[in-house]
């Protein structure tokens, strides 16, 4: 395969290049670079759990796996989703409680003896355990409808032209987002095109720009959403969230309320 002479086995040399496979955790993995990955000979295996279960509840497999998913459920460890779609975890590696903390060690069992995960997912009818976000996360529009921003948000990040994106729309109206373009796929689109490409402040005022996202959004991105789903607004920021300014976790997950803390006059314009 040319493609592999030329440039996966260089990829794969400056990683070692003898990196074969890898476990990722703590954070989503984007799905194209799982696939990317895998294409380059370098299969990353995607896992999920937390501290307080020990901590592996589900992790997909060498020669059984699926990207986009955390995999199947490991063994002796039993699941539930509730009504709500929360993960509930039960199993011998589930921890007994909190160290001298009754009242909170209670209130993160239920009856059963299952423990509150705070995160929202599915299990597909091949057994793979899907995330689709946290449970303190979720919208919940004026209209009641509930909305999971992770699983619009990464449609919206694997567009070649974003590379960050929040959704809002909590006890609001309509849903909206805040959009941080890939400004190096800008820059290429811009010049194959011959277009004047300005500085970023006045560039993300351009209605040129600014018909690229409405296109993507309403072609590639509203018609895999549910009517309540679909963005119907957005605002394009020329800076990236960062750990500096506190908008990202050490894993990189969105601090929402410091973003809109800092966005706020930024998200009033959008429900003038």
């Amino acid at each position: 395969m040319l493609a592999d002479i030329l440039v996966f086995k260089k990829i794969r040399q400056e990683l070692g290049g003898r990196l074969r496979l890898t476990i990722s955790g703590g954070a989503s993995l984007n799905e194209n670079i799982g696939k990317f990955f895998s294409k380059i000979g370098i299969l990353i295996l995607e896992g999920y759990g937390l501290t307080e279960t020990s901590p592996v509840i589900s992790v997909n497999r060498e020669d059984d796996f699926k990207f986009g998913t955390v995999g199947k459920i490991i063994s002796d460890v039993e699941i539930k989703i509730a009504d709500n779609k929360e993960i509930l975890v039960k199993g011998p590696s589930v921890f007994k409680g909190y160290f001298k903390d009754k009242n909170k060690t209670k209130e993160c069992f239920n009856k059963e003896g299952y423990i509150y995960t705070g995160d929202l997912g599915f299990v597909d009818k091949q057994g793979f355990l899907t995330i689709i976000g946290r449970l303190k996360e979720m919208i919940i529009t004026s209209g009641g409808k509930n909305v999971w921003p992770e699983r619009v948000e990464n449609l919206l990040n694997n567009d070649r032209f974003i590379s960050q994106s929040m959704l809002i729309g909590n006890n609001r109206k309509f849903i909206s987002v805040l959009i941080v373009p890939d400004w190096q796929e800008v820059e290429i689109y811009f010049k194959k095109n011959n277009l004047l490409l300005q500085e970023r402040d006045k560039l993300i005022k351009s209605p040129v720009f600014l018909e690229i996202f409405q296109k993507r959004i309403s072609e590639k991105i509203n018609p895999e959403l549910h009517e309540f789903e679909k963005v119907k607004k957005f605002k394009i920021l020329p800076q990236e969230f960062s750990q500096e300014q506190e908008e990202l976790t050490a894993t990189l997950k969105l601090r929402r309320h410091i973003i809109e803390k800092h966005c706020s006059k930024i998200i009033d314009s959008i429900y003038v």
